[in-house]
């Protein structure tokens, strides 16, 4: 119990993973995080001091869902946030238990490797 309000916690992660796609869409499907140069990391909003962090992030989420697709698990996990935020919205009730479940399921399926 923090008290931090749970569509606060979803949209600072919708932020996160949507500045991974933008990442993603900069370098490509062969681009390597390490490319990117000091212009560009303004661009995209690498602060120096978050670089090491978006950087496992982003190798992470950046990979394929299974072997062979096309879909990455930022994909996958883009359309999860979106639908947290919309469950978290339409139930204000239970919208702590909600996202404490939900970022449990993000959190295991993060760390399969």
């Amino acid at each position: 119990e923090l008290g931090l309000n749970p569509v606060g916690v979803a949209l600072a992660l919708e932020r996160r993973a949507a500045q991974l796609a933008q990442i993603a869409a900069y370098l490509g499907p062969r681009g390597q995080f390490d490319q990117i140069d000091k212009g560009a990391e303004m661009r995209l909003g690498i602060f120096f001091k978050e670089k090491r962090d978006i950087a496992v992030q982003y190798k992470r989420w950046t990979q394929p869902t299974a072997r062979g697709s096309r879909e990455t698990r930022l994909d996958r996990l883009i359309g999860r946030l979106i639908g947290l935020h919309r469950t978290l919205i339409a139930n204000s009730q239970t919208a702590e238990l909600l996202l404490a479940q939900e970022l449990t399921e993000i959190a295991r399926y993060a760390a399969k490797r």
